[in-house]
């Protein structure tokens, strides 16, 4: 039986099956487990007989993908979605409508050529999709997530919007910004680590010479032993480390702006009724949306690189958010680089009542100056007598001579450190080096606690931390910290006295 939709006069039922492509991919998937394996013991053991016998140990995958397939159903009854499982052990979910917050859609290349998706059903809070249906039709997809909408009571009037208007294309990311945004320190970070990690994998390191300076003389032959007498020893290892540094530098910045341009490739955010609906990607294209209201912190980045250049990168946590492989999906970012002077235009769209509020910054205690310093001082003591011990008077004072720098430091960082309380969003900032600037709806937050360490009890400081029910993308960046000791407990009381006072929504 391929896809199907049926219904009875007595109750509204929307009801199917996998499409018979399932069996494909999952005869695909079983087979790319075992194929590399597979291949590897023959060009080891040059044993047909062993190579085959892995191949036939991949039967009973394909067995269970057969009878997956023959057993796997998905019904909307109601107010709740049904999918049911199994040959010999027969499973039952029900998942709540009220409850799911998203019907997240990926399709790789082969998938796209075969018209078909696979469809992740999200509920807030869950910790992962709470179904997976792989694979639909697209247009089956598409009909399911209208079924659900229309179905959960917080997208009913979503749903109706969605059959009477057209989606509102709210910013389209540009290949252009898309190279510029590879240069931010979290994205070259990341490829930087793999790209030394590939190298160390396949022994590239010796051919760069970490592996002896005799391997590096070797290597540059007659041109490096005529360089060596005449700049001397000290200064060829300097300029070789040089170029093995900017040679990371490059690759890291290749990897980099390939890895940005594959994964955002033509990313778009639609805003339909309430939610927000995001769609990107080369090789596999990802489709998922976000009701606003279910945005429970977001963040606008800005690193000191993209800062220059104007860009920043815009991050929500919602009440199902999930960190694990975010980063490498792209779902860690509801946009990816947006120039700056676009955002007060984009905000209302993302959280609609946010245009009505009109903030004040208030900044923290000065002390967080003399905190920030005291905790270097110490920091910098321990690695003095450190560095003494085995380094020779006055080299080994080196590390005690940064503290102008660590003062500096700790005053550019108190200058953007700050908060604001509104109406209906709490607001914070800080960094220096990444500026981030937090709206955390009021409206949402679940507990309000007032932490105090050792040095803020001996300032009269505090730090302010709010919690809602999804912090994973943006890094839990619901706190402030060195608040005056008495504010920080009057802040607290006043948050909790306007959540009690606010309708939660999920």
């Amino acid at each position: 039986m391929t896809e199907s939709k049926h219904a009875t006069p007595a109750r509204d039922v929307f009801a199917g099956r996998l499409h018979p492509l399932t069996l494909l991919f999952d005869v695909l998937g079983v087979i790319r487990g075992y194929l590399l394996p597979a291949l590897l013991l023959l060009l080891i053991t040059r044993n047909f007989t062993m190579a085959l016998v892995l191949l036939v140990l991949m039967m009973p995958s394909v067995i269970s993908s057969l009878a997956r397939y023959l057993t796997f159903t998905y019904e909307i009854e109601g107010a709740e979605l049904k999918i049911s499982r199994g040959l010999l052990h027969r499973r039952h979910r029900n998942i709540p409508l009220e409850r799911v917050h998203d019907l997240r859609i990926e399709q790789t290349w082969l998938q796209r050529f075969f018209k078909v998706v696979v469809a992740y059903v999200e509920t807030a809070g869950g910790e992962g999709p709470e179904a997976t249906l792989s694979v639909l039709s697209a247009e089956r997809a598409e009909g399911l997530r209208a079924a659900i909408f229309a179905h959960a009571p917080t997208h009913a009037s979503a749903g109706a919007a969605s059959q009477s208007a057209e989606p509102i294309l709210l910013h389209h990311v540009t290949i252009f910004h898309l190279l510029l945004s590879s240069l931010s320190y979290k994205r070259m970070t990341f490829a930087l680590a793999l790209s030394i990690g590939f190298f160390g994998l396949f022994g590239i390191d010796k051919i760069l010479g970490f592996a002896s300076g005799q391997d590096i003389v070797n290597w540059s032959g007659f041109l490096l032993s005529h360089t060596r007498r005449m700049i001397g020893e000290s200064a060829i290892l300097l300029v070789m480390m040089g170029c093995v540094f900017f040679t990371f530098l490059f690759i890291a910045l290749a990897v980099s702006m390939v890895w940005s341009a594959t994964i955002f490739h033509r990313f778009t955010l639609s805003r339909l009724g309430n939610d927000l609906h995001r769609a990107y990607g080369l090789l596999t294209r990802r489709s998922s949306s976000l009701p606003w209201h279910r945005i429970q912190i977001l963040e606008i980045e800005e690193d000191l690189i993209m800062r220059s250049m104007g860009l920043a990168t815009v991050r929500a946590d919602t009440a199902g958010s999930m960190a694990e492989a975010a980063r490498i999906s792209g779902r860690d970012v509801l946009l990816p680089v947006i120039p700056r002077p676009k955002i007060p235009v984009m905000l209302p769209y993302m959280l609609p009542d946010v245009g009505t509020e009109t903030i004040a910054w208030q900044q923290v205690s000065t002390f967080a100056i003399r905190r920030g310093t005291l905790k270097g001082a110490i920091f910098l003591g321990l690695a003095t007598v450190l560095t003494l011990g085995v380094i020779s008077f006055p080299v080994g004072l080196a590390p005690i001579l940064l503290l102008p720098f660590v003062y500096g430091y700790n005053v550019v960082q108190y200058e953007y450190l700050a908060y604001a309380y509104g109406c209906n969003y709490f607001h914070t900032r800080r960094g220096w080096l990444r500026h981030s600037t937090y709206l955390i709806p009021i409206r949402n937050i679940q507990a309000v606690t007032v932490h105090q360490g050792l040095f803020d009890r001996r300032l009269g400081l505090a730090t302010l931390k709010l919690h809602t029910a999804g912090q994973a993308y943006t890094g839990s960046g619901a706190f402030i910290p060195n608040i005056p000791e008495q504010e920080a407990y009057a802040l607290a009381a006043r948050l909790v006295h306007h959540t009690a006072a606010t309708r939660y929504r999920w």
